[in-house]
């Protein structure tokens, strides 16, 4: 079946892939950005209701993929208001222009759900965010839950990948490497990290089965944010000298972290027939392509 697809927030890394393999499905994907503009995107900013309205009055989508969010934990925590209205408000709306319109609505939401005392969680773990970003995340969960009539939540967490505004982690960790540069990177924070394409392929194909409800997408595999960091420096052949290991406690970042994280995905893994991409075939995989930007 050939749907038209509409990805809010493709400039960002996640909508960049999906909507790069949405194109090569076919059907008619369109892709919105707020502040980043790319070839052929259209801007829309999800709190603007007018706005939204006619982007769906024009292209008519089957799907909204909604990967846009502010996802700087710790600017949320310095501005929980200003924040709030693009990940919470910005979702209620993608929830009431999806109902009008009759159409499937997908939304990315992350790990910062729980408190890292007892990862990996599976789907069912019971919330407990420690950050404001991780209670907007669940907000929106709650809110497309509870109204949205269609509707998938795909949960992630450190996703890597090449993209055009090299913002994510692997992008520090590289240039601070190429560039004779320590990098301090937290020895005490489990996660599951992700590869972007091979996430993007499992949402596509969760929605082409009609699926619903709420998925871990993720790397099958759970590591360390340095032990992350030294598979990441051997894909790419370069030194891991540099990579200091510290606690998180240390960074004094103003947001805290989920330690002890991570999620399962059996569920998903079930639901597709197919196992996730381990994190170092997804880092051998990246270090072996050209990058996009």
């Amino acid at each position: 079946m050939k749907r038209t697809s509409l990805v809010i927030g493709a400039s960002g890394q996640i909508g960049q892939h999906g909507l790069a393999a949405l194109h090569r499905l076919g059907g008619t994907s369109v892709g919105t950005y707020k502040q980043h503009a790319g070839q052929e995107l259209i801007p829309l900013d999800v709190t603007n209701v007018e706005q939204f309205d006619r982007i769906m009055e024009t292209h008519r989508p089957d799907v909204i993929y909604l990967t846009a969010c502010i996802a700087n934990v710790d600017y949320c925590e310095g501005h929980p208001d200003e924040t709030y209205e693009t990940n919470v408000v910005g979702v209620r709306n993608a929830v009431e222009v999806a109902n009008r319109y009759d159409c499937k609505l997908v939304y990315l939401s992350s790990e910062y759900l729980f408190d890292g005392t007892a990862g990996p969680y599976d789907e069912l773990a019971p919330a407990k965010p420690l950050s404001v970003y991780g209670w907007q995340k669940l907000a929106a969960e709650h809110s497309i839950a509870a109204f949205a009539h269609d509707w998938l939540i795909i949960r992630t967490t450190v996703v890597f990948s090449w993209e055009s505004q090299g913002k994510n982690f692997l992008y520090r960790l590289r240039n601070s490497l190429m560039q004779g540069r320590q990098i301090e990177v937290p020895v005490d924070q489990i996660s599951s990290p992700t590869y972007a394409p091979d996430l993007v392929r499992a949402m596509i194909q969760l929605v082409e089965q009609d699926e619903h409800g709420v998925f871990n997408v993720c790397g099958p595999h759970i590591a360390t944010r340095y032990e992350f960091a030294i598979a990441a420096a051997s894909a790419f052949g370069l030194s891991s000298s540099l990579i200091v290991p510290v606690a998180t406690a240390s960074l004094n970042q103003l947001a805290r972290r989920p330690l002890k994280a991570g999620l399962l995905v059996g569920k998903v893994e079930r639901t597709l027939g197919r196992p996730m991409l381990d994190f170092v075939d997804g880092l051998r995989e990246m270090a072996g392509s050209i990058p996009a930007c």
